[in-house]
């Protein structure tokens, strides 16, 4: 849609990197954690994700500079010599793959992967996930702005079939939210690469948010609202503390740090109650899920 169509769709200047990866049978499990976690390991000029999928593949991929990864692309002599030579410089994911795993698939290539289109909505239509934004890699993002939009936008559709609010005033409201957790997450991204490696490393350096990425934003709402993915649930009400608190074991002064981070934002800008409502709507989840006026 927004490639095609309406043409909206706008790269940012963070995050201008390239994605490397191939997946890999035989692998070893990971040696801690839970099943199924993910492994994530640096090197200087960029990072890599190990992750495991349900039929015992393993997805390893390089995320790394545009620049550093064409140079050492020319160095290498190709993309899979280069992909080889950063798994060798990766202890971590080297160990997993070990001496038995077995490459089963080409190198595959994404770049220039971060971006936002100029409006979610339009006549007819939401954008719900990457057809949105799209952000990085890092923290699994991508997967917390699908659900969450998709949450909204059934909300939204709900309430306009159902004749409570007209398709301009959901479409707002839509708008508005779900660029505010995409804003939330563009700045923890930004700020989580800018603060793991400091200032002495150019890849990481590089992920900082450029003016051009801050236009429009309101800097320190977006700050305030950038926490976990999770605290958009949070902010959904006690249907979603319900859930949360059976997730966590929370109780009242729970010792989990992120429950306890999470009740720390629960009182922060939330318009998923009437008292936070934005252009006077909120979510509602009873009788069912939609959108509801705070003077209805």
């Amino acid at each position: 849609m927004t490639t095609k169509y309406t043409r909206n769709r706008q790269l940012h200047d963070v995050f201008r990197n390239v994605a490397v990866w191939a997946y890999w049978k035989g692998a070893r499990d990971l040696d801690r954690g839970p099943d199924g976690a993910i492994t994530v390991a640096s090197l200087p000029d960029g990072w890599f994700w190990g992750i495991p999928l349900h039929d015992g593949t393993l997805s390893v991929g390089l995320v790394t500079g545009k620049d550093a990864f064409a140079q050492k692309r020319e160095e290498a002599g190709g993309i899979d010599a280069a992909y080889h030579a950063a798994l060798d410089r990766t202890a971590p994911i080297k160990g997993l793959l070990g001496d038995t795993a077995e490459q089963v698939s080409d190198v595959k290539v994404e770049q220039d992967y971060s971006y936002a289109a100029t409006s979610f909505t339009g006549p007819g239509y939401l954008l719900l996930g990457d057809a949105a934004c799209f952000l990085d890699p890092l923290l699994s993002t991508g997967v917390h702005l699908a659900t969450f939009s998709a949450m909204l936008a059934a909300a939204s559709i709900g309430s306009v079939l159902r004749g409570e609010l007209s398709e301009q005033d959901a479409w707002s409201f839509f708008e508005v939210v779900y660029r505010r957790a995409y804003q939330r997450l563009l700045v923890l991204v930004s700020t989580f690469y800018e603060s793991y490696r400091g200032k002495d490393y150019h890849f990481y350096n590089a992920q900082r948010l450029s003016e051009k990425d801050w236009q429009g934003m309101d800097v320190q709402a977006a700050f305030d609202r950038f926490v976990t993915g999770i605290a958009d649930l949070e902010d959904a009400g006690d249907a979603a503390r319900a859930v949360l608190d059976h997730l966590h074991g929370a109780q009242s002064g729970s010792p989990n740090p992120l429950d306890n981070l999470n009740r720390s934002h629960e009182h922060k800008e939330a318009p998923y109650r009437p008292e936070k409502a934005v252009d006077g709507l909120y979510v509602t989840f009873e009788p069912t899920l939609g959108l509801r006026r705070v003077d209805g």
